[in-house]
């Protein structure tokens, strides 16, 4: 297994939206850092695994740079949340980035640490 740095710049079209992908990951999702460039403080962030719609994070009305490590809530075989047990969020092919409300053409970066099982 190898760690990979995934960066992902995304700009905003004029209603302040955007989408951008990764390269190619398979692994599981560490860390996510995004970095607010010149979003507006409203900004929403939603990352995902493109092909499955898995959430991997979701971030509402970014203020600053922020750092996230991210686990997903772990489930038993019956769907039900098992409280405070915690699994590891897996990309396989594209992350996808999704922006809303950041403001006319305005610029951030999303930063994924993945753990790659190739």
């Amino acid at each position: 297994m190898s760690l990979r740095h995934a960066v992902i710049d995304f700009t905003t079209d004029g209603a302040g939206a955007a989408t951008a992908y990764s390269a190619p990951l398979d692994g599981q999702v560490l860390f996510v850092r995004l970095v607010k460039g010149t979003l507006d403080a409203t900004a929403d962030i939603t990352i995902t695994d493109n092909a499955s719609g898995a959430a991997i994070l979701t971030a509402t009305n970014l203020a600053a740079d922020t750092d996230y490590p991210v686990r997903a809530q772990a489930k038993d075989t019956t769907g039900a949340v098992i409280t405070g047990s915690f699994v590891p969020t897996i990309v396989s092919g594209l992350a996808k980035v999704v922006v809303a409300q950041g403001g006319a053409t305005k610029a951030g970066t999303a930063h994924l640490w993945v753990e790659e099982c190739r």
